[in-house]
Order: structure tokens, then sequence, then C-alpha cells
């Protein structure tokens, strides 16, 4: 078959979504207002962030907090510290190809990413992202 007709998944092909994921992991540690971007080498399937630093909570978003919009309009997702009981936890059925994590007076984290075998960029931005 010639080159030009090979099936290769985009980001509307339902069934990469369908299979099971292929895990992603890391974590961190992050410093009184540190942020890490985190860049996935495919299309994300669904994120899972755990706080897993003390009582400091931690917030996901996806564009960067140098970004005032991000902040001041609440665009981002605040995961509460470990310590405070209830959920430390939070799980996101996401197409994303990265994803911003930061903590206003510092704490870790772990992150478990659900990748499809999707290779484009989802460039999110808009109102509710970044404006």
């Amino acid at each position: 078959m010639p080159e030009n007709f090979k099936y290769r998944p985009g980001i509307g092909s339902t069934g990469a979504y369908q299979i099971s994921g292929v895990p992603y992991m890391t974590g961190s540690t992050l410093g009184a207002d540190g942020e890490n971007e985190i860049t996935f080498p495919t299309v994300t399937k669904a994120i899972t962030v755990y706080n897993s630093g003390g009582s400091n909570s931690l917030r996901i978003h996806f564009d960067t907090d140098d970004n005032a919009d991000v902040i001041s309009n609440k665009h981002f997702i605040e995961v509460p510290g470990s310590n405070i009981g209830g959920l430390n936890r939070i799980r996101l059925n996401v197409r994303c190809s990265k994803i911003y994590i930061s903590s206003v007076a510092g704490t870790s984290y772990q992150l478990l990413a659900e990748l499809t075998p999707i290779p484009d960029s989802v460039n999110l931005s808009g109102s509710g992202i970044n404006d």
C-alpha cells in the first residue's frame, strides 16, 4: 500500500480513545510559587494527578500561570493537600498535549497519564483556558 494511504490515528479517531492507554508517569516537588510544564509524547486519553505533599494545595491548568488570566479568571482546578482529608487526587478525561501544575506554597505531586497512539499536538486556548 502506498505511504499516502496508510491509516494513522488522528485527533478524531474514536478507536484511539477506546483502547487502553499507554501509561506515562512522572512526579516532582514544587517550591513556593513553583510551576512545572508537562509535555506528553502523544495525546492523552486521561490524566490523574495526586497531591502527595503535606497540606498545601496544587493547581492544574492548561496554560502557564505567567498568563495573568489563568489565575485571575480561575482557569485551574485546585487539588487539596493530602493532610486535609477528602479528595487529594483528580482524574481528568481530557485529550491534550501538555498541562501545567503549580503551587502557591509548595507541595509534591505524582501524575499518571493514559496516552493514545495519536502523535498530533492539541493546542488548547480560548475561554476557560487562557482568557
